[in-house]
This record gives structure tokens, sequence and C-alpha cells, in this order.
């Protein structure tokens, strides 16, 4: 996120550079002036304007030199030189009236430049930009037309970074089974005909996606677990998450109790 405020900040002070050439190129007192010094006190954006470079705003400083290269061959009264554009780093801007209010315009026009239609490759920072925002609204629409019933029903939202994802790799897919309903559970055997499968659970009622939360079996193994905290919130929440992976590991509840295959003496704790 750093980064990308700094880019942003980057884009919008050499885009405010290039506006204000323009600017000065079109104004009827070109004719009447020497030397053009733009000041900035962005030192990268002020060393990058006249120079070849690879940064994230390399488009915008091209076509700044391409401008400024021409500063020279503007119509001008014969008492006034050719002159050149000179570029002044400003550090600060400390206490000057309005700089912040500058600032802000700029950002906002590099903003707007950012949302219109380019002509040719735009900077680096804007391609970026535009990547990880369409990549994110597109699968926030995915994720509307096509959530599942029971991701729904548990009121589970996208994350870009869910933090489940840092649970033991087996605790994860008992998780992701039960949320989704996808697993070893009776309804499932029974919707793909396995007919080898084991559909109950040691204490004798049919295993289901919500099963282990309410096991007598699983219960009785660490009693007081649970505390307050319900099957909705263990699901859905990333404390649930924690709290599930934590009793798996102490109860081996998928090996030892609620196995998909009849118990053996030789059963051991959930593992990765």
């Amino acid at each position: 996120m750093e980064q990308q405020e700094r880019q942003k900040k980057l884009d919008a002070e050499a885009v405010a550079a290039l506006k204000g050439l323009q600017e000065a190129c079109g104004s009827v007192r070109a004719e009447f002036s020497d030397n053009l010094v733009i000041c900035l006190d962005n030192l990268e954006v002020a060393r990058s304007l006249m120079a070849r470079t690879t940064s994230s705003s390399q488009g915008t400083f091209t076509a700044f030199a391409e401008i400024a290269s021409r500063w020279s061959q503007r119509v001008r009264w014969l008492n006034f030189g050719p002159g050149r554009v000179i570029i002044r780093w400003v550090p600060g801007h400390a206490g000057i009236r309005g700089n912040e209010a500058a600032d802000q315009e700029a950002r906002a026009a590099a903003e707007d430049a950012a949302r219109m239609p380019k002509e040719g490759p735009g900077t680096l920072a804007w391609t970026n930009r535009c990547a990880k925002e369409n990549a994110v609204a597109a699968f926030q629409a995915y994720w509307e037309r096509n959530t599942p019933q029971r991701y729904k029903d548990l009121g589970i939202k996208p994350a870009a970074k869910p933090p489940e994802l840092r649970l033991r790799r087996f605790a994860l897919g008992k998780l992701l089974a039960s949320r989704s309903g996808h697993g070893d559970f009776a309804a499932y055997h029974k919707r793909f005909a396995h007919t080898d499968a084991q559909t109950s659970c040691q204490c004798g009622r049919e295993k289901t996606p919500e099963h282990f939360y309410f096991c007598r079996l699983g219960r009785r193994a660490t009693r007081g677990h649970w505390g307050t905290l319900g099957i909705r919130g263990v699901l859905s929440t990333p404390g649930g998450a924690t709290r599930m992976d934590t009793w798996l590991a102490k109860t081996g509840y998928f090996s030892s109790i609620c196995s998909p295959h009849p118990p053996s003496d030789g059963a051991t704790n959930d593992t990765d």
C-alpha cells in the first residue's frame, strides 16, 4: 500500500510538471521570456524529467523532454534569447501558502488522467493500478453471481488475503469442507453413490458439515473448548477458524472419533 501511494504521488508530480510546461509553452508570455524554470519538491521527479528512466511515469517524462526540447524554437521577440527549460528541486515547500492545495489538485489531475482512455502505453503505476482494480472488480462481480448458498447463509465475504490461509493444511481442508458441504458427509456420499463410505460417526449420528461441533464424543474430549462460540462463528470468522484448528490438534477428531474409515487401534491425531 505504501509503495502504491508513493507511485501515485510520483505520477501526480510528473503530470503536474508536464501540464505546467504545456501551459507555459502555450502562454502569450512565452514570446517575452528567456529561460523557463520549473520548481518541484519531489527529488525523484526533478531528476527524471529530462533524463531517460525506467521509473513509473516514464511516458510522462518522455513527453516532458520532447516538449522542453522545443522551447528554444518558440516564437519570440528579437530581444529575447532562445533560453532553455530548467528544473529546480525546492525541498519541502514548508510554510508556502497553497502548497497542499496544489498537491491535491495535481493528484486529482493524475487520477483523472488515469481513468481516461489512453493512446499508447500508460505509466507502470497506472497499468498496475488498473490491472489490480479490474481484477478485484471482476472477482467481486463473479462472487456476487456465483456465491454458494452455504457461504451466503454463513455470511462469508470475499477477502484479498483470508486469515484462515495461515491454518495448518489439514485444518484448512476440514474448515473448507464444512463451509462448502463437499467432504466426508452422509449427504455428499449419498449424492455421488459412494457405497463403501463410512456415513456415520462413532457417536451414532450421521456425518454432516456441522456434526464435529455438536458431536458428544468430540465435546467430551475437550470440555468447554468452544465456550459461547456458536457453529456459525466457528465456520465464518477468523477466530472460529483458529479455535477449530486448536481443537482438531487436541482431539484428533477426524482420525480417532469421526474417521472416514472404520476405527482402528492405530488411530493417531490429526496432522498435516
